[in-house]
């Protein structure tokens, strides 16, 4: 998958159906992939996938990755914007549950 803007959340959830039904269940993301679009498609294509009853959100390991910010990649940020400080961790894992429009992390 790619955050090329050509990709909406209709061909990621394509994708997503394909790899499914052959069998990949685990799927990576991170704040930083085309500013946070990346998530906000993935989690499009999780919702839609959950209503027309392709999967159910137990059927699917949804990991993200923290560090870089959902910002510009070069652009200038603070302190608590990228890296791994406490403050990013836990303001960088609420960002990406929200673009990814779920609740919680996956279970393990």
């Amino acid at each position: 998958m790619d955050v090329n803007d050509k990709y909406t959340a209709d061909s990621w959830y394509e994708m997503m159906k394909l790899a499914f039904e052959n069998g990949v269940n685990f799927f990576d993301n991170a704040e930083a992939y085309g500013g946070g679009l990346a998530e906000r498609n993935m989690g499009a294509a999780i919702r839609k996938g959950i209503t027309e009853g392709t999967w159910s959100r137990e059927d699917l390991v949804i990991t993200t990755k923290i560090f870089f910010g959902a910002q510009d990649f070069m652009a200038k940020a603070g302190p608590n914007a990228r890296g791994l400080s406490r403050k990013h961790i836990i303001e960088g894992t609420k960002s990406a549950l929200k673009r990814l429009d779920q609740e919680r992390p996956s279970e393990p």
